[in-house]
This record gives C-alpha cells, sequence and structure tokens, in this order.
C-alpha cells in the first residue's frame, strides 16, 4: 500500500461519497478570472446535495487533515470540501470556514480560495462576515481576508454592492482601530467596487495616517484609480523598496508607509498595480496573489 493511499485510508470514517474527496489528489491556484471555472464540479462528480453539508464541512475543518503528510492523497481533502461547500451554496458552512480563517491564518490556500467560497455562498454570508470584521479579537491576516470575502460576494452578486460597500466603509470609518494593513485592504476592496461614494471616508483615513501605502497606494493613486483625477499633483511616493534601488528608501518605508510618510521616488522605482500581473509569476493579479 502506498504513503498516499494510506493516508486516505486513515480517513474512511468519512461516508460515501464525501470520503471520495480523500482520494481527489492535488488541487491547483487558477491563473485569473473566476477560480471555480478551473475546479472540478464536485456536486455533479459526486452527487452532493444538501445532505452532504455537515459531512463537508467535517472535512474541510479537519485538523488532522490539514497537518497530514504532504505527499499524501488526503492532504488536499479539505480543500476539495470547502469547493464544494461553495458550489453548494452552503450558508451552514459560513460559521466554520471563518473560524478556519484563524486557525490556518497563514496558510496560503486559505487566504486565496476562501473569498470565492463566500462569493458563491452569497449575501446570505454577509451579517456573519459583518461580524467578524468587528471583532477586536481576531488578528490581521483574517481580517484581510474577511475583506476579500465581502468583496467577492458584491462582485459577484451585484445586488448586495451598497450593503458591502457600507460595511466597508463603516470598518474604514473606524480607521484608527485597525492595524494599517487591514485599512489599506478596506480601500483596496472599495477601489475594485468602483466605490467612488466612499471617497470622503477614504481620505479621512489618509489624513489620519492610518493607511498601509504599500497596498492600494496614497490618496492621489486611490483618486486616480477611482476617475476623480487623471494625475498627480506631488511626486510618486516609493511604495515597494524591491523593485529599482532595493535599499533606496528602505528604512523609510519599512515604517513610514504605516503612517503615511513616504520619500519620493527616483527614476527606477515603479509601483506593482494592483491588477498588473503578480511579480512572483504566478500569473495572477497581483491583488489576487501576493498583494494578499
Amino acid at each position: 500500500m502506498t504513503a498516499s493511499s494510506q493516508g486516505a485510508d486513515a480517513h474512511r470514517p468519512y461516508q460515501e461519497p464525501v470520503a471520495r474527496l480523500l482520494d481527489y489528489g492535488e488541487c491547483h491556484m487558477a491563473g485569473g478570472g473566476a477560480p471555480e471555472l478551473a475546479w472540478p464540479n464536485y456536486v455533479n462528480e459526486l452527487g452532493l446535495t444538501s445532505e452532504h453539508v455537515p459531512e463537508l464541512i467535517r472535512l474541510a475543518c479537519d485538523a488532522t487533515l490539514h497537518t497530514a503528510d504532504g505527499e499524501s492523497l488526503a492532504v488536499w481533502a479539505p480543500t476539495h470540501a470547502w469547493r464544494a461547500l461553495g458550489q453548494l451554496r452552503a450558508l451552514e458552512a459560513v460559521v466554520p470556514l471563518l473560524d478556519l480563517l484563524k486557525t490556518l491564518e497563514d496558510d496560503d490556500w486559505v487566504a486565496s480560495e476562501l473569498p470565492d467560497v463566500f462569493g458563491l455562498i452569497g449575501p446570505s454570508a454577509i451579517p456573519h462576515v459583518t461580524g467578524f470584521l468587528a471583532d477586536r479579537s481576531n488578528t490581521k491576516q483574517p481580517l484581510m481576508t474577511a475583506v476579500k470575502c465581502l468583496e467577492e460576494i458584491a462582485e459577484r452578486n451585484p445586488s448586495s454592492r451598497d450593503e458591502c460597500i457600507g460595511i466597508l466603509a463603516h470598518r474604514l470609518d473606524c480607521g484608527a482601530d485597525n492595524d494599517p494593513t487591514v485599512n489599506s485592504f478596506l480601500i483596496s476592496a472599495l477601489i475594485d467596487l468602483e466605490a467612488v461614494e466612499a471617497i470622503d471616508i477614504i481620505r479621512q483615513a489618509f489624513h489620519k495616517q492610518v493607511v498601509d501605502l504599500a497596498v492600494a497606494g496614497d490618496v492621489e493613486d486611490v483618486e486616480m484609480e477611482l476617475g476623480l483625477r487623471t494625475r498627480r499633483s506631488t511626486p510618486r511616493p516609493v511604495y515597494h523598496p524591491f523593485f529599482g534601488n532595493p535599499l533606496s528608501g528602505l528604512a523609510e518605508v519599512g515604517s513610514g508607509a504605516m503612517t503615511g510618510k513616504i520619500v519620493e521616488a527616483s527614476a527606477g522605482d515603479r509601483k506593482v498595480g494592483r491588477n498588473d500581473p503578480c511579480p512572483c509569476g504566478s500569473g495572477k493579479k497581483y491583488k489576487k496573489c501576493c498583494l494578499q
């Protein structure tokens, strides 16, 4: 018996057809567009229905599998499970998956895919995500992912756009209580949703110097993204010390970006646009990859 089949057999207490996800094997991150279009159609392939939701939740949150042998097939089963929950629009999965954001806050797959899962589940998840964003016990990374969850819900369900923008803007209005990077993700989401109506709250956050400039840029960048200006009035700041001269402005950016303090960019420095290809070479947009 192979190591991979041994890993799967160890978890056979899962009932069919959910147990078959233990053998689905390696997942692949989609390069762009709607990632779920590249996912298997679990509902059709396995005949999944709402009655399988509790078992899928148990699989998606199985701590043993999340730390299983990286060479096993079963280690991928939780990812397949939460994808299936998204395809089933399973509202019951929202709270357990939000808890997963906290327990697996450094997991790239969680940060990358759960926003898409929440987007599929739709507007019924909004109250739970709103409560999560308001919970001050939650740390930075889970909150950033939750912001992306709310953004995906709005983008996939246009009727919920105004509600989601209102929630994001309200959280930004409490900016002094937030981590500056969380504030920058709130602003990034508002840009993606073309929330021109939130510009006063966005400007106020920059004025209070509670925004990480490395994510969406400074207030002039945001105004240009929203179509409120066509050119800068001030020199472009240094946002990313990883381009041009890697030492130029590094000390200033390392501490000043969080407080709105900036240094003028040299000719060799350039800002990676949120919609540009990610410098890591994944093929995804920067905002969908390493920016998260």
